[in-house]
This record gives structure tokens, C-alpha cells and sequence, in this order.
């Protein structure tokens, strides 16, 4: 089955910007996961950037304010009561917005969440 949320997030990548402030904590964060990919958008001039496992996208960054992650169900619920926020793009309601210097989120524990939601879920 086709996974047109994934499409959906690479287009956004392909053809977004993204700040650096918001990028490189981001690639910090997936530094050290072994099947994880690092993936730059289309554009020369600040890019957005994702993290992929096996094609699937599980995090990207876009803009100057947000990471966005998919996580499961559950801890999609669970990283919004954290103050996270559904990327509005996505129906699903899996894709949580957080600010990436949040110092209520850690951002590397919930990366390896939408990790593991990569491995197992899509």
C-alpha cells in the first residue's frame, strides 16, 4: 500500500527551507542511528533536511521554528500534552511539530520513538 503521508513529507523536504538553527539540532539528535539516512531538500540556499529509515521518512525540519516527528499513536498523544503540535499538512494526526530547544522535549529520545515507529509501523 502506498504511504502518501511519506510522499507527502519528502515533497516537503524536496521543496522547503529550513534554518539552521532548527537543522542542526536535529542531525545532532540522529547522529548514531545506524539505518537511519540523512536526506537535504532541492534547494541551494537553505534546505530543509529529513531522517529516513529505508525510504520512510520519520522526522524533517522545514521553516525556522519546528521539528516535526511521526511517531505512533500513542506517543503521538503523548509528546502533544508535552506542548508537541499536529503539522497541519498531515490527517493521520501522527506528525507532532516540537520546538527543537524545548527544554521539556528531548529531542533525541523522541527521535529514536519516530524511529522505532519507522522500523515497526510504516
Amino acid at each position: 500500500m502506498k504511504d502518501t503521508e511519506n510522499d507527502r513529507a519528502i515533497a516537503i523536504v524536496r521543496g522547503g527551507a529550513a534554518h539552521s538553527d532548527i537543522g542542526m539540532p536535529l542531525r545532532l539528535a540522529a547522529d548514531g542511528i545506524s539505518d537511519a539516512a540523512w536526506m537535504s531538500g532541492d534547494r541551494s540556499d537553505f534546505p530543509a533536511a529529513g531522517v529516513l529509515r529505508d525510504g520512510q521518512i520519520f522526522a524533517f525540519v522545514e521553516g525556522m521554528k519546528y521539528v516535526t516527528l511521526r511517531l505512533s499513536t500513542l506517543h503521538a498523544k503523548a509528546l502533544l500534552e508535552l506542548g508537541g503540535m499536529r503539522h497541519p499538512d498531515f490527517s493521520s494526526g501522527n506528525w507532532i511539530n516540537i520546538t527543537p530547544l524545548d527544554p521539556k522535549i528531548d529531542l533525541r529520545a523522541w527521535l529514536h520513538k519516530a524511529h522505532n515507529a519507522a522500523k515497526h509501523l510504516w
